[in-house]
């Protein structure tokens, strides 16, 4: 498996993305027309189920509740948060995945759900005519992550990008967020690898 230098990998996928009941959420749609849509959901970790607590250690365990009731999995672990999706979230490779360095997210934080009413998995291979749905689905969603250098100490902070899906939730790209546009881009780096392989690509870092 690749991996990239601010990536840390434990795991192989084992399973999958199934959504619940919903929320409101706001939602906006991309300025080119192209059936891809954001809705967003804030979360305060004070609002989520604790699943596991070891308070001697500070390591943690929570279950949120996201867009159209789908499962976000909250942990702290050594001082670092690893955030996955799905009902079988924590059996999914983003589960084991975090920044390198000492890293958090922000509490409350949001997540931005990219939704399509289409296949954006074969869209981005190419195909034609990709299967449509009645309505938007989520198939990535970005969020914010604190991140201290190791090398340098210096405070980072990076938009991750994870695709959604049954044994493909997986952090597929690190966005610094310095960079002018750096939300725009974020998105437009989900669409472009909604066919990401978990297994065979390597993060993309830009």
């Amino acid at each position: 498996m690749k991996t990239h230098a601010l990536i840390r990998t434990h795991a192989l996928i084992l399973a999958g993305l199934t959504a619940l009941a919903a929320p409101a959420a706001a939602q906006m749609v991309d300025g080119n027309g192209n059936g891809v849509s954001s809705a967003y959901t804030r979360i305060s970790i004070t609002d989520c189920d604790v699943i596991e607590g070891q308070p001697e250690t500070g390591d943690f365990v929570w279950r949120c509740e996201g867009h159209d009731g789908i499962p976000v999995w909250v942990a702290e672990r050594h001082l670092r948060m690893y955030v996955s999706y799905g009902e079988k979230g924590r059996d999914e490779m983003a589960w084991q995945q975090t920044p390198i360095g000492f890293n958090g997210i922000p509490d409350p934080f949001t997540i931005e759900w990219r939704l399509a009413k289409y296949d954006m998995v074969h869209a981005a291979m190419g195909q034609d005519y990709p299967e449509e749905y009645d309505s938007p689905r989520p198939f990535a969603t970005v969020l914010r992550w604190n991140v201290t250098d190791p090398e340098t100490s210096e405070n980072l902070q990076y938009l991750v990008v994870t695709n959604l899906g049954e044994g493909r939730t997986c952090h597929t790209a690190y966005v610094n967020s310095r960079q002018e546009n750096a939300n725009v881009l974020a998105r437009e780096t989900s669409n472009i690898t909604a066919d990401f392989n978990c297994e065979l690509d390597e993060v993309w870092v830009r």
